[in-house]
C-alpha cells in the first residue's frame, strides 16, 4: 500500500488542486502532518487510509473525528521515527500507547532503523524507540516492537544488509533461525521447533524435543552454569523431561540434570 506524507501545502507543491487527486496517482494512504482541520481529516478518511501519529494525537481528537462521521476503519496509528539521537521513545511508552489503541480497534505501526544505507543528513538511523538506534540485532528490535503490541514494523532507513532481509523473510514465514554450535546432538540442526505457549520467564521450552529424543539414552555432559542464550538439554536424570531442549532467557545456575 503506497503511503505518502502530506500537509496542507502538498497540492501546491505537486501542482494539483486538492489532496484528493493523489488517489488518481495510486496513493492509498496518507500520513498527516500538522495543519489539517478536523473537518478535512474526516472527509479525507472517506477516500484514503489515514495514518496519524500514535505518539502525539490525543484521545479527544479521535473521539471528535468519530463524532463527526470519520471512517475509522481507515484509521492507522503509526509512531513517528526520530532522526535526532536521544529523542526517540522508550519501548515501554510505545507498549502502553499501543495497548490502549489496540483496545479501541486501531492498527499500530512503528519503525526500526536500517543498518546499511542511512537517511541523511544526520545518518544516525530512523527508529521509533531510542534504544534501537545503535542496536546491532535488528531482528531483536523488530520482535521487541511486535511484543509491544505493534502490528506492523517498518524499516525507517533506505536499506538493511542481506542477512537482515533473510531474517525478516524467515520471521514472515513463521520462524526465527538460531545460529548456534551444538556441543552434541547434531540431529537437532535444521529442525523446526516451537516454544511452548506456557514457557517461563527463565527458559524457552521446545514442544517437540522430548519426542525427537525418542528412547535414546542421554547421559550428563557439559554440566556448567548457564548464560542467557545458551541451548541446553535435560539429561536422563531429569526423568520424564529427558531430552527436553531449552534456550535460556537469563543466567541460570549449574544443574547436574541439564
Amino acid at each position: 500500500r503506497l503511503t505518502v506524507d502530506v500537509s496542507p501545502e502538498t497540492p501546491g507543491k505537486l501542482g494539483i488542486s486538492a489532496i484528493e487527486e493523489l488517489r488518481d496517482l495510486g496513493v492509498e494512504a496518507i500520513r498527516l502532518d500538522f495543519g489539517f482541520e478536523e473537518e478535512d481529516i474526516v472527509n479525507l478518511s472517506r477516500i484514503f487510509h489515514i495514518v496519524w501519529n500514535a505518539s502525539t494525537v490525543p484521545a479527544d481528537n479521535m473521539r471528535k473525528w468519530i463524532s463527526m462521521g470519520a471512517d475509522t476503519t481507515h484509521f492507522t496509528a503509526c509512531h513517528n521515527y526520530y532522526p535526532k539521537c536521544y529523542t526517540g521513545l522508550s519501548l515501554e511508552k510505545v507498549r502502553k500507547i499501543n495497548e490502549k489503541l489496540k483496545l479501541q480497534g486501531y492498527r499500530t505501526e512503528a519503525f526500526i532503523p536500517g543498518n546499511k544505507v542511512l537517511r541523511g543528513p544526520l545518518k544516525e538511523g530512523l527508529p521509533t524507540v531510542e534504544a534501537h538506534r545503535n542496536q546491532k540485532d535488528l531482528l531483536l528490535a523488530m520482535l521487541e516492537l511486535a511484543d509491544a503490541s505493534t502490528d506492523v514494523v517498518y524499516i525507517g532507513d533506505a536499506d538493511v544488509t542481506a542477512p537482515v532481509w533473510k531474517w525478516m523473510k524467515d520471521v514472515k514465514s513463521g520462524f526465527v533461525p538460531l545460529h548456534a554450535e551444538l556441543y552434541s546432538h547434531p540431529e537437532l540442526y535444521s529442525v523446526l521447533q516451537h516454544d511452548r505457549p506456557d514457557s517461563s520467564e527463565y527458559v524457552i521450552r521446545s514442544q517437540e524435543s522430548r519426542q525427537l529424543a525418542g528412547s535414546d539414552q542421554i547421559p550428563a555432559e557439559n554440566v556448567v552454569e548457564r548464560n542467557a542464550g545458551d541451548i541446553c538439554m535435560s539429561n536422563e536424570d531429569f526423568l520424564r523431561y529427558r531430552g527436553e531442549v531449552e534456550v535460556c532467557r537469563r543466567a541460570l545456575p549449574r544443574d547436574p540434570r541439564v
